[in-house]
């Protein structure tokens, strides 16, 4: 009815444009247009206290990885303590091991709740090599081993410079999670991949750390300053892969909570939290137990991150971000690479036993015959 007062080369305009709407619209491949009925919509950075939540994220996590040193360090005195204790697994039961995983249970239940439910798990999750770097002076001071300067403090060096690249370029908002889109994702065809060949990797690890376990615990008691990295890598994978799987749940759990969510959908996900953790915390005091702690956390934390990373940004389709951000992209893969590396360097520490401690060297052996005859 308005048309009689337009000029008609604006009308023509306005047809031009229509007509070019429905063209695009038609271009656009249906298995890229989300349901009508899912809401995608991303959620703007909550503020908590006047700061962003992705900041409040950051700062939980860095206070976590302090937390969890001090508990890796407690369980593995604890594995060692004198007198007879109950055994669960590679698990030790003495006080001083209970107290170790307190503080462990409290960084990683509640704080990366909170995190997760915070900020992206990209983002949070490349913030455990901050662990590695407590490691290595948490260690030193409170276990007596030894700090060698190559290649400690480079590779020191290459996990911060990593987390802050990771934490500048990593998404810093996600889409409003609801329990259906939760369960949606899992029919994702590259996540199935990816997690199916993950499982075969852990079943075959879980197979040779089994039929080889006497041999594995002769070789670390043999060569405790400097033992195989190959073998180290076996119970790192296994208690890596497990953290992986159980982050990820456990960020469903937290958005779900920040979003609500019933007790009937927060239940299979709390129980796909416990059952991969309960088989992350007991490769996690087999490392311990059998390998000097700076050399078996690193190795560890560099497959919880890289795997978290991967897998937990297929899972949440986090990846999806960087795709029309090549500088992003590119930082954040230097980022990660950063830590993969600095991480990996610690391997390289060489065996000095004029530099360690007798002591050292007679606890380390003391804690691989434990960990043989158990």
């Amino acid at each position: 009815t308005c048309e009689e007062h337009i000029p008609a080369f604006e009308v023509s305009f306005i047809q031009r444009n229509h007509r070019l709407h429905h063209s695009v619209v038609q271009l656009v491949p249906q298995e890229h247009v989300q349901p009508e009925s899912q809401d995608w919509s991303m959620q703007a950075d909550s503020m908590i206290y006047g700061m962003p939540g992705w900041s409040v994220a950051v700062g939980v996590c860095l206070l976590a990885s302090s937390l969890t040193v001090f508990g890796f360090v407690l369980q593995k005195q604890g594995a060692s303590s004198p007198g007879s204790h109950w055994r669960l697994g590679d698990i030790v039961l003495s006080k001083q091991w209970v107290f170790g995983l307190l503080l462990v249970a409290c960084a990683g239940f509640p704080m990366d709740l909170l995190a997760y439910s915070l900020a992206p798990l990209s983002l949070t999750t490349p913030l455990s090599g901050v662990t590695v770097a407590l490691n290595l002076v948490f260690a030193e001071r409170l276990l007596g081993e030894t700090l060698q300067a190559w290649p400690d403090i480079p590779a020191t060096g290459l996990i911060m410079c990593g987390t802050l690249l990771t934490t500048g370029t990593g998404p810093h908002q996600e889409p409003v999670w609801n329990s259906a889109m939760l369960w949606s994702l899992l029919e994702d065809s590259l996540l199935q991949r990816l997690l199916m060949a993950m499982t075969v990797a852990v079943t075959l690890g879980i197979g040779l750390m089994w039929w080889f376990q006497e041999r594995l615990a002769e070789s670390a008691q043999r060569r405790y300053l400097n033992p195989a990295v190959h073998e180290v890598v076996l119970p790192a994978v296994l208690a890596g892969a497990a953290g992986c799987i159980a982050n990820i749940n456990l960020k469903a759990v937290g958005v779900l909570l920040r979003n609500s969510g019933t007790s009937h959908e927060l239940a299979p996900w709390i129980i796909m939290t416990v059952a991969p953790a309960a088989v992350q915390l007991n490769y996690i005091n087999r490392g311990l137990q059998l390998y000097p702690q700076t050399v078996f956390i690193p190795i560890y934390t560099a497959f919880l991150v890289l795997l978290s990373t991967i897998v937990g940004a297929v899972f949440y389709q986090e990846h999806t971000q960087f795709l029309n951000h090549l500088r992003l992209q590119i930082c954040f893969a230097i980022g990660i690479s950063c830590i993969i590396a600095g991480i990996g360097m610690f391997a390289f520490r060489t065996e000095n036993c004029a530099q360690a401690p007798a002591e050292v060297v007679k606890q380390g052996k003391y804690e691989s015959e434990q960990a043989l005859e158990g």
